[in-house]
């Protein structure tokens, strides 16, 4: 996966603990494309509260890939389509969105084992 571009987070203005993405990016996998635009309301990973001490919601191992997740899912709004080169559109099944979330994860660098606890958390919802 190739993860182009750097968003900009602000907080929800409405509903504490939510952010809303003001500059979009994108993600690439093989011949897919995701296109997180500016408007998705997010709310960064969801680590259970007694994690919260030690981990960072919107930090760089999953700030992106837990936008990711929360665009293909569509927990907080509409649930984003990928598209391949040719215009094609489709949504992800739950499963597969973790499957993009893992590899996010892996393009940012995050270590295996964090990778794996955080894809299983997420398969657990």
């Amino acid at each position: 996966m190739k993860i182009i571009g750097q968003p900009t987070l602000e907080s929800h203005p409405e509903k504490p603990g939510l952010f809303v993405v003001k500059k979009g990016f994108r993600a690439v996998r093989g011949n897919w494309t995701l296109r997180i635009e500016p408007g998705l309301v997010i709310n960064g990973a969801s680590i259970p509260p007694p994690f919260c001490l030690f981990l960072d919601r919107l930090h760089p191992d999953y700030n992106r890939p837990s936008i990711i997740h929360d665009a293909l899912v569509g927990e907080f709004g509409l649930k984003a389509f990928i598209t391949d080169k040719y215009g094609t559109k489709r949504r992800l099944t739950w499963k597969e969105a973790a499957v993009w979330f893992r590899e996010a994860m892996k393009a940012e660098g995050a270590p295996k084992v964090k990778r794996r606890l955080f894809y299983h958390a997420v398969m657990l919802k």
